[in-house]
């Protein structure tokens, strides 16, 4: 863990404190503006009471606190179709590339569409079309919904092919889509019940 304050010992220079505390000598003057110091900076002959301090900044002595800049957060990973929980599995497992982007449109699929209040344009109508009679009209309304919502996703560069197989209450989709990171297939069961 790194330290935000260290002590002025004696011995101590801007630049020791740099090169051991941040790991390059030449950052000294990082450590001058980052706590208002002027010339000569620190004073490590004798301890001092109270740093003083004027308008053109102050000069530290032995025993007195020398804050450090804190170091950038290390980034994430940075993955194409970012990274989530998945739905499934061991406690908080974490999906990213073609899985995540799987899940994610496989949660709109299953959710009813305006289901979510903030985004009501979000999810599918598949399951209005359950318990209707099995009509090739029916079918092709089915397939054209998943179609709609699979492109919706600007993740997807084109959806190649979708079939749908309707069992009593419930519905199976089966699609493929393409996208920057190559071919994803899908497969999931929408029914009645909130999970398909």
């Amino acid at each position: 863990m790194s330290r935000s304050v260290v002590t002025v010992q004696h011995g101590d220079t801007l630049q020791s404190l740099a090169a051991r505390e941040l790991g390059d000598w030449a950052r000294w003057p990082e450590l001058a503006r980052l706590n208002d110091l002027r010339w000569p900076f620190l004073d490590t002959s004798q301890a001092s009471e109270v740093p003083e301090s004027t308008d053109a900044g102050r000069v530290l002595g032995v025993g007195d606190p020398l804050r450090l800049p804190v170091p950038d957060t290390p980034a994430l990973p940075i993955t194409p179709f970012g990274c989530d929980l998945a739905e499934e599995g061991a406690a908080l497992p974490l999906v990213d590339g073609l899985e995540n982007l799987k899940a994610a449109l496989l949660r709109r699929l299953r959710t009813p569409l305006g289901h979510l209040p903030h985004h009501p344009e979000y999810g599918s109508r598949l399951r209005t079309f359950l318990g209707q009679p099995l009509t090739l009209s029916l079918v092709l309304d089915l397939r054209a919904e998943v179609h709609r919502v699979l492109s919706l996703d600007l993740r997807v560069a084109k959806v190649q092919s979708v079939s749908v197989d309707v069992q009593d209450d419930a519905l199976w989709v089966a699609a493929t889509c393409e996208t920057e990171l190559g071919e994803l297939a899908l497969l999931d069961r929408v029914s009645r019940t909130r999970r398909g």
